[in-house]
């Protein structure tokens, strides 16, 4: 990351923006380097990278399947989840990858999204604890979001 790749957000009052392009490389054969370069670089911020990350993918644009029904795309979402469970938190969703990351975590791309329950628990507990890092008060504010967003993807068994 360097300070050519940081912008002033446009979308938020306060802080930067990181823009992290996927290659399709890096989806299909499971590079996961660059990004959690990104990601260890943002913890290192006061905000601890709290809605700082736009993510983006390349290389799936002739592809007309959303991003949460190509296979490699869903593949590397589940394994970066293991790697990084909060990453949710550092998501800033104005291009709507939140959606297609929690998508591509249900187990069939064709029926309504839903992700396992003990997937969603790993997944809000890293968020809470990365939240617990930080001293904004607007930012320990907004856990609940995360909650409800994750659990709105959660199987109902």
């Amino acid at each position: 990351m360097n300070d050519n790749s940081l912008i002033k957000d446009p979308f938020l009052e306060k802080g930067e923006i990181e823009f992290l392009e996927l290659r399709k490389d890096e989806i299909r054969y499971l590079k996961f380097d660059r990004f959690l370069k990104v990601i260890k670089a943002l913890n290192q911020r006061s905000d601890k990278g709290y809605q700082s990350l736009m993510l983006s993918v390349d290389g799936f644009k002739g592809n007309s399947r959303e991003l949460y029904e190509i296979e490699e795309f869903r593949r590397y979402v589940n394994l970066l989840i293991n790697q990084v469970p909060q990453i949710l938190f550092y998501i800033h969703d104005k291009n709507k990858m939140t959606n297609q990351m929690l998508k591509s975590l249900s187990n069939n791309s064709s029926q309504p999204a839903s992700i396992d329950p003990k997937r969603a628990r790993l997944m809000i507990d890293a968020i809470q604890e990365q939240v617990e890092k930080t001293e904004d008060k607007e930012i320990k504010e907004n856990l609940s979001e995360f909650v409800c967003k994750i659990q709105s993807f959660v199987n109902q068994y």
